[in-house]
């Protein structure tokens, strides 16, 4: 009985880390698909991201306020700031719709919409932003 007790809580350990995941730099948006840290700093770096500014050119991302927030701390905030809704896909909606979630102290209409990137390129961006702790 112990033997099986022990075997019944070592399935459960083994369950429980492999849905923890193993701490990859890609991140899941709401589509599913996995997205490259590295891949999307380079884009969030960029001076032009599609027809749009750049995301360094409004956000910064070591606490001081630019255009935008800074977005410091993004995953852990994006992780609660919508009931129901992952950190991923509350920041991808944020990319596609800005309006959706406007940050308190922030005006409407302020941010564009990145809704011409690629799911890959979205995903990328969302990737790195799960970064920024």
């Amino acid at each position: 009985m112990q033997k099986l007790f022990a075997v019944f809580v070592l399935v459960i350990v083994v369950a429980l880390a492999a849905a923890c995941g193993g701490g990859d730099k890609a991140a899941t948006t709401g589509g599913g698909a996995a997205g490259n840290a590295s891949a999307g700093e380079t884009l969030f770096k960029q001076a032009l991201v599609g027809q749009n500014p750049g995301c360094a050119t409004c956000h910064s991302v070591d606490g001081s306020q630019l255009v935008g927030p800074s977005l410091k701390g993004v995953a852990e905030r994006a992780a609660s700031r919508v009931q129901g809704e992952s950190a991923a896909e509350y920041l991808h909606q944020s990319l596609v719709e800005p309006n959706a979630y406007v940050v308190e102290g922030f005006s409407e209409g302020i941010m564009p919409s990145y809704k011409g990137l690629s799911e890959a390129q979205l995903n990328d961006l969302v990737a790195y932003l799960l970064t920024l702790k």
